[in-house]
């Protein structure tokens, strides 16, 4: 009983007096990530592509709308042989459709990622290096924290000047 007691009482020192030298950093990602030279270029690149593949998919849409009416309005006028060809022609037309959707979504998060990851890089060698700087045990998009989740207070640092300093955006 006595040792459950004194047991009880160490943890209870013990993680008290870790959490009182425990420093989280936290900083905003994404503005940092906006006021470094290039990012909005890239954004703005990414952007106008993913635009000219809407373009290329509302021309495909038009010409779907177009085959389907033009169909309907041969609809028994023509040989069911034709029928059955025009519907085969907008099944693919249909088709075509959904595989340039998917491909083109999947293109552009992998283009996305490929051109973002640079920047991200550098934001993450600036966090590590003011995490370093100011003794956090880790550092954390803000994002990320949930500020209410602990009772432990003077636990967070605003690492957000550091991180700009490292990364000579000021």
């Amino acid at each position: 009983m006595r040792n459950t007691i004194f047991t009880v009482i160490f943890v209870l020192l013990t993680t008290s007096v870790f959490a009182q030298n425990k420093k989280v950093g936290y900083y905003n990602g994404d503005s940092l990530l906006r006021l470094m030279p290039g990012y909005e270029a890239c954004l703005d690149s990414t952007r106008m592509y993913h635009d000219s593949m809407r373009v290329e998919l509302e021309r495909m849409e038009k010409d779907k709308t177009i085959r389907q009416r033009e169909m309907d309005s041969l609809q028994g006028k023509v040989s069911p042989l034709i029928t059955k060809l025009q519907a085969e022609q907008l099944r693919q037309v249909k088709d075509n459709i959904e595989q340039y959707k998917r491909l083109s979504s999947a293109e552009i998060q992998t283009l996305d990622s490929l051109r973002k990851a640079p920047f991200e890089q550098r934001l993450l060698d600036a966090k590590n290096a003011a995490a370093k700087k100011n003794n956090c045990t880790a550092a954390y998009d803000k994002k990320a924290i949930n500020f209410n989740a602990t009772p432990i207070e003077n636990i967070y640092l605003d690492l957000n000047a550091e991180v700009a300093e490292e990364l000579k955006l000021k």
